[in-house]
This record gives C-alpha cells, structure tokens and sequence, in this order.
C-alpha cells in the first residue's frame, strides 16, 4: 500500500531515513539533531521485497547508533528520546519504529 500511494502521490519525492550517529546523544536535548549528526539514506527504494527491507534494517542498525547507547534509555527513560525529537522536531529515532518490524519477522519465525 506505501508503494502505492508513494508512486501516485509523491511520484517526484525522494524517500530517505535518517539515522543516529555517536553525536546525537550530545546534541538530542538541546536542539534538531539532524542538522549535525547522523547519517542519512536516500533515496530509500521501495521496490524490495519485505525480508529485503528487513535484512536492509538489520545491518544499518548494527552500524548506527543503539537505543542502549542513549544516556536516557540508559536510566531506563525511553520515552525521553521520543519527547526531545517532538519538542525539537528531530526526525522520530529509528530503531523505535523499525524494531517493531524486526520483532515480527522474529515472531513470524516461531
């Protein structure tokens, strides 16, 4: 359905995912942290299968920054990144979303 919609109504739009890097811990709570940290993927193709998005998720997590690696989520705070990317307008972290999909393929698997 995403591929659809994009294809209609974004047909001139480069998809593209940002990801944290070692930097965004010190800069989360103060400001935008996409502007002086992170990585960026673009443009995103949509036109893999879903185990290839999913493979393609695994190994740029294992490259980028970890949730464990955030002194909130540390202190068990992992809503604190959540709340500081809505006030400061930081593209929402990742690994929130993408482990939700990563966590069904696991369920799937079982």
């Amino acid at each position: 359905m995403i591929r659809k919609i994009v294809k209609s109504d974004f047909p001139d739009c480069t998809l593209q995912i940002w990801y944290p890097d070692q930097d965004t811990d010190g800069l989360l709570y103060t400001q935008n942290v996409s502007y002086d940290s992170g990585i960026v993927e673009a443009p995103l193709s949509l036109d893999v299968s879903i185990e290839e998005m999913r493979d393609r998720m695994k190994l740029v997590q294992e490259k980028t920054l970890k949730p464990e690696e955030i002194s909130a989520c540390k202190q068990g705070l992992t809503f604190l990144p959540i709340l500081a990317a809505r006030h400061f307008r930081t593209p929402f972290l990742p690994f929130y979303w993408q482990s939700l999909s990563l966590e069904g393929e696991t369920a799937q698997s079982n």
